[in-house]
């Protein structure tokens, strides 16, 4: 009668026993492919017609006119990665700053990040930039002397060409951010899309 409960508890045992793990020697390292932007389209609300010169620099705002004038406009960015290899997954985009890296910023610095409705391309104005249609995510980017900081914005379906448009989340005050962007800064710094995690 003790015998089937003794036997359970035996075999039970062995099974949990054969089910703990013998240690980390044998899993490889996770590796991810990692991209840089491969266009970054500076555009401002207040000269909506001018396609701005393409740089590495990274920088949106919501501020006033020059001159100190009462009307508040903005200035966006749109950043696009591409040639993602089409069997790649995960896709996730990230703001990445090694220890030492550099962000700039003032006043009301939280960022929006929004899908939009097309590519873009180096003559993008505010007028035909592309437009934004849901939010993706929000990201406050932080760099700092002593360590990493990685912020995972969001990750979603990989396509050949990303592309999102960032902008000051506040409607009401002003700021601005503002880095250097691209793997030549500070050992690679800014915005970063991975995938194949």
């Amino acid at each position: 009668m003790h015998f089937l409960p003794i036997t359970s508890a035996i075999l039970s045992a062995a099974i949990l026993t054969s089910a703990i793990p013998t240690g980390t020697s044998d899993l490889a390292p996770r590796s991810c492919v990692t991209h840089y932007p491969t266009l970054i389209d500076h555009i401002y609300e207040v000269s909506p017609d001018i396609a701005n010169q393409q740089s590495n620099f990274f920088e949106i705002a919501y501020d006033t006119v020059s001159g100190g004038g009462p009307r508040l406009w903005r200035r966006d960015v749109i950043v696009q990665f591409d040639d993602i290899p089409a069997n790649s997954h995960g896709c996730q985009l990230e703001a990445y700053f090694p220890a030492g890296g550099n962000v700039n910023q003032y006043g009301d610095s939280l960022v929006n990040v929004f899908t939009v409705d097309k590519r873009a391309t180096p003559d993008d104005t505010w007028n035909t930039a592309p437009r934004a249609v849901s939010l993706f995510g929000t990201v406050r980017f932080e760099a700092k002397r002593d360590e990493v900081v990685r912020r995972v914005i969001n990750s979603g379906v990989c396509n050949q060409s990303m592309t999102w448009r960032f902008t000051i989340a506040s409607d009401t005050k002003v700021g601005e951010v503002y880095f250097q962007e691209g793997p030549e800064f500070f050992g690679g710094q800014g915005l970063i899309l991975t995938h194949n995690c």
